[in-house]
């Protein structure tokens, strides 16, 4: 899993809710649900492990020696409001991000 891909994700979802929920106006907090699988050529009695790659100094990529590899993720949840500004958007998107990434192990910022 991309840590750059993932993070995204996050601020592609958080950013499409606000505007759907503005859109069709909603005024009250949405709960926002990530959730991350992976499909595997060949069913397999246990799922593969997810390794993290991260991008370093450089735009070089990596797998953290201390990373974990779980087989499967959590879904991780945060709160939105349709009124929120580009501040809270954002933080938004960290909370989701964050989460993700802390079950593999790793503490990044977007």
């Amino acid at each position: 899993m991309s840590e750059d891909f993932i993070g995204a994700c996050c601020r592609d979802l958080t950013t499409t809710a606000r505007e759907l929920a503005r859109r069709l106006r909603v005024d009250s907090a949405l709960q926002l649900t990530a959730t991350l699988t992976a499909i595997t050529p060949a069913p397999t009695p246990t799922p593969p492990a997810l390794v993290p790659v991260v991008t370093g100094f450089g735009g070089f990529t990596d797998v953290p020696g201390h990373a974990r590899h779980p087989r499967r993720i959590q879904p991780v949840t945060a709160t939105l409001t349709p009124v929120d500004e580009a501040e809270a958007l954002a933080e938004t998107a960290q909370e989701l991000f964050t989460d993700v990434m802390n079950q593999f192990g790793l503490n990044p910022q977007l």
